[in-house]
């Protein structure tokens, strides 16, 4: 057992942990060690760390150890949810025992109709549900994990133990098991009649279902839902009200995820409307940080900022360090849409600092790639480069092809940044080896645009013309999100303009307009202000090179107009500045337009290129 130290009378164990390359040091509940058995030793499993792994105890009559083993996180997922799917509801339970005669006092209380509640009281579901309300969620499911009287719980305390475990594995990410085992809970509460559970469990699946990106399950889950809540109006109003609330946060999430946003804010303002009125602070924060996010997605900062503020104040008070760290994340995105680069990486890095005491690995490249980016923005690649690659090597552990290719994508653009035409050609390489085993539309797209940004780096007409062909040919899928449009149409506009100041072909200028009022389209739907601020700012200067003074007024006062009201300071400053500049040049620009000046000398004057590269580093 190597370095094992066991105080027997206080059931404290130390040991070296392998997988986390540290001491670790718990207690083994004095409970486990009242329980009668029929065999020894008996197992013990201890789980910790993230990714989420456990040491295994064998324990003889005596309370002494007899041995260890660990096991990895696939291994301890596959073994808690096949130990959940081979524990079983009482027979009484599912006998439909609901006679309120055969239930105790307590069980009474809580029992309406065939709808009782969940009962949190005996001694571990206690503890457990007390680990698991200030996210210790390791202990409450190493609680749960070595509980083995499940049998023995009344009827509402079983009902309990099933629902806290979907719970726990959906705080730990482990959403596939959330969605088997809320699955499994949801098939034996139809048997036993239970609509509040049947309810409970389609939530869960709807919940889980939303984090893999099963829409249609996850719509059917909420139909389902809205049916059931006409079963259980004879239980207390909190009761129901609670359950509304989360159905709100799954309806909003799940027209967030089909692009329905104002749709989505809808729901949350609802679900955040319910947890201030029968919720807990934790639902607060949850229901503040939802209206947050969607304000954001529908580029209205100030009230974005104002919530996912509230959020993170929440969240510091209850300790809820994965909450605060999706909040300083969040601010992040908020400022960085702002143009407040500084402010923006500052809040990525106390994310970034606050996952990393999580040990959440997923959460961290997410944090490292939003601290390159910001960095690329800032034309510091050398830092940008860094971020990326330590996002790379973290997401090794947890795999996801798209978020891999997101990251090849960006070190690409920092290379190519960087004159590296060789180190890009490189990620392109790696870009197509997982395009050829996953062909996922968003992989498709993402490594086209790859394809594209090294023919424009390599020059040419001929390769900017093929760079044009492999664009429109994507940009015909119809299922693509409007991000990857967006991108897609800025990359066309870039290459366009190149065209242009190769052949000066004035023909031009209408097609690049004819890509950007698309682009106006996209961002009129998403209500993205500042991509709408900037189209605009773009459209004015091609007003301009055409000689069309008067629409370019109309034009640059539209944009300032839209970063003035959405705070939009450093771009405001901009187009001010430009503007500016224009009005005391007019007279030059009056007197080009007499003499029909030739294009290259209107370029010159304009640059649009700093329009477009501008667009094109908000690009991933």
């Amino acid at each position: 057992m190597g370095m094992l130290k066991y105080s027997k009378e206080m059931h404290v164990v130390a040991m070296y942990c392998g997988k986390c390359k540290k001491q670790i040091e718990f207690q083994i509940p004095e409970d486990v060690f009242q329980v009668e058995r029929d065999h020894y030793p008996f197992t013990f499993r201890y789980i910790h760390g993230l990714p989420v792994h456990s040491v295994t105890l064998f324990i003889d009559k005596h309370g002494d150890i007899r041995g260890t083993e660990f096991d990895d996180a696939i291994k301890l997922s596959q073994d808690v949810i096949t130990s959940l799917l081979e524990r079983h509801f009482s027979s009484e339970l599912l006998n439909g025992g609901l006679n309120k005669q055969t239930l105790s006092n307590t069980q009474t209380e809580n029992t309406f109709s065939n709808n009782f509640v969940p009962d949190y009281s005996h001694g571990i579901l206690k503890k457990a549900k007390e680990k698991y309300d200030h996210f210790q969620y390791h202990e409450a499911l190493t609680l749960l994990v070595n509980y083995d009287s499940v049998e023995n719980l009344t009827l509402d305390g079983q009902l309990a133990f099933f629902l806290l475990e979907i719970d726990l594995f959906y705080s730990l990410s482990w959403f596939k098991d959330a969605l088997k085992a809320a699955e499994w809970v949801y098939e034996n509460s139809k048997t036993i009649g239970n609509r509040l559970v049947m309810l409970d469990a389609l939530l869960s699946i709807g919940k889980a279902s939303l984090r893999l990106g099963l829409l249609e399950k996850a719509s059917d889950c909420i139909l389902q839902c809205d049916s059931l809540f006409p079963q259980i109006q004879d239980l207390p109003k909190p009761i129901i009200e609670k359950r509304k609330f989360v159905l709100n946060y799954n309806k909003g999430r799940y027209f967030w995820q089909i692009g329905e946003l104002e749709n989505a804010l809808d729901q949350a303002k609802l679900q955040l409307e319910g947890s201030i009125n029968y919720g807990n602070d934790q639902d607060r924060a949850l229901g503040n940080h939802c209206v947050g996010l969607y304000y954001m997605q529908l580029g209205d900062f100030a009230e974005s900022l104002k919530f996912t503020t509230q959020a993170l104040e929440i969240a510091k008070t209850l300790n809820d360090k994965m909450l605060m760290a999706r909040s300083y994340n969040n601010i992040g995105e908020i400022l960085r849409f702002q143009g407040k680069l500084d402010n923006a990486l500052s809040h990525y890095e106390k994310a970034l600092e606050t996952n990393k005491e999580l040990l959440d690995n997923r959460e961290i490249a997410i944090n490292l790639a939003n601290i390159g980016s910001i960095y690329f923005e800032k034309s510091d690649y050398t830092n940008a480069e860094k971020s990326i690659v330590e996002s790379l090597d973290v997401q090794l552990k947890f795999k996801d092809d798209i978020f891999h290719v997101e990251l090849l994508f960006i070190l690409l653009k920092i290379y190519l940044a960087r004159n590296n035409l060789q180190s890009a050609q490189s990620c392109l390489q790696k870009m197509q080896a997982i395009y050829e085993n996953n062909q996922l539309l968003r992989i498709k797209i993402r490594f086209t645009l790859a394809k594209v940004l090294i023919l424009k780096k390599k020059g040419s007409l001929r390769n900017i013309i093929e760079a044009r062909i492999l664009l429109t040919y994507i940009l015909i899928e119809k299922s693509a999100e409007n991000e990857l449009k967006i991108q897609i149409l800025v990359n066309l506009c870039d290459l366009l303009f190149k065209e242009l100041e190769i052949t000066s072909d004035l023909e031009i200028i209408s097609e690049i307009q004819s890509q950007v009022d698309k682009l106006h389209g996209i961002a009129l739907d998403e209500k993205s202000f500042s991509l709408l601020s900037e189209i605009y700012f773009f459209q004015a200067k091609l007003k301009l090179l055409d000689f069309q003074l008067d629409e370019y007024a109309k034009y640059m006062l539209e944009a300032q107009k839209i970063a003035a009201e959405h705070n939009l300071s450093q771009l405001l400053e901009k187009i001010s500045t430009e503007y500016d500049k224009y009005l005391k040049e007019a007279e030059k620009w009056v007197e080009l337009k007499s003499k029909n000046a030739p294009i290259s000398e209107r370029l010159q004057l304009i640059a649009l290129e700093k329009n477009i590269s501008k667009l094109l580093k908000r690009d991933g």
